[in-house]
């Protein structure tokens, strides 16, 4: 018999033969009472994430990507950088960062300053410092209202790191995770919360564009298609969900990798995914997406650094004939599905992080 809605949640899972998700949902479970009991925070997005498990028909799919809708004008920016002043793992760059994106969005791609929310922790106004509470409030934010042709951009600069996955839907067991400027005190940002605040909620045409500068950041929004240089393809990636948005997000590096903090422009400190992409999108902002790539592996190598940015995307377009723009030619949706994508891709547990993450918690 099954006791209660978890326990009828649980035999179903059984039933569809996703058994492997219930010791995730009797945590979560067993630790929702927990905090009911004891007048506490309920465990969501702490304790364990539960993943949506069914596909449903896309009610509108394209058959053209390039028959996307008229841009609207409306963009929108959230712009994050972390330096975490007086902790042990202080950078120096990602404020700088965040100025150097403003820069780039008010001069080469026509943003307003009216709508381009900063957060830093050096800001003199302590309630507009990235703590994980206004990092989840600015993407509300970001994707609130959104309609087709609008062009949102959300950057973060700071620490990326990884835990282990409770839900089952991460190929390596990991979840990347995106460190707060308060994250010894309120916890990290997860990979699956961020797709949940400002992935699901965009509508067919709606373009979004995220710039991750941190560690262990390859796939860190869990996107459904990942860009393979080697062969110039798409490789699509189980264990995440399609959705009806365009958005497409740059990494600074792979998953199993670090992003370095740099001395950029005139000595001044930068995050070096950023130096790079700010260079090379100022200098051209309309290179095909494998050139792009292309460009900046090639200026952080000129750098001295071996970081590898990396694309995923939301929609498996034709990215060698189509030009990189923040604000240009929305994709339509392509999926003909949306919701979970099944099982993830298999391979060996990355183990990169250990040193980082015994840095970040001292």
């Amino acid at each position: 018999q099954a006791d209660g809605p978890a326990g009828q949640v649980l035999m179903f899972l059984d039933t569809c033969g996703h058994a492997g998700y219930n010791d995730a949902l009797f945590k979560t479970e067993t630790a929702t009472h927990e905090a009911v009991d004891q007048n506490g925070k309920l465990p969501v997005f702490k304790e364990v994430y539960q993943p949506v498990i069914e596909l449903e028909p896309a009610p509108e799919v394209a058959e053209d990507e390039h028959a996307g809708p008229e841009m609207t004008g409306v963009k929108k920016a959230f712009v994050v950088g972390c330096n975490y002043p007086g902790q042990p793992a202080a950078l120096r760059g990602c404020v700088n960062d965040t100025h150097s994106w403003k820069d780039t969005l008010m001069k080469h791609y026509g943003f307003e300053e009216k709508n381009i929310l900063v957060m830093h922790d050096e800001l003199e106004d302590k309630r507009l410092w990235p703590t994980l509470k206004n990092m989840k409030n600015g993407l509300r934010w970001l994707a609130e209202g959104a309609n087709p042709g609008d062009v949102l951009f959300f950057s973060f600069s700071g620490h990326g790191t990884q835990i282990d996955s409770d839900d089952g839907n991460e190929a390596d067991g990991k979840d990347e995770a995106l460190c707060p400027t308060n994250f010894r005190e309120e916890g990290l940002l997860l990979d699956n919360e961020i797709f949940d605040l400002v992935v699901t909620p965009l509508v067919s045409g709606v373009k979004l564009t995220i710039i991750l500068d941190c560690c262990h950041s390859g796939t860190a929004v869990d996107l459904s298609f990942i860009w393979e240089m080697d062969n110039d393809s798409w490789e699509e990636v189980g264990g995440t969900r399609y959705v009806a948005g365009d958005v497409q997000m740059f990494s600074g590096c792979q998953d199993d990798q670090c992003s370095m903090d740099v001395a950029g422009v005139f000595g001044r400190p930068q995050g070096a995914m950023t130096m790079a992409m700010t260079k090379v999108v100022e200098n051209d902002n309309s290179l095909p997406y494998p050139e792009l790539l292309t460009r900046l592996h090639e200026a952080l190598e000129e750098g001295g650094y071996d970081q590898k940015p990396r694309l995923t995307s939301s929609q498996k377009f034709g990215a060698g004939s189509k030009s990189f723009s923040l604000c240009e030619g929305a994709i339509p949706n392509l999926n003909e599905h949306l919701g979970f994508t099944g099982p993830p891709r298999v391979h060996d547990t990355r183990t990169a992080a250990a040193e980082l993450d015994a840095f970040l918690w001292e």
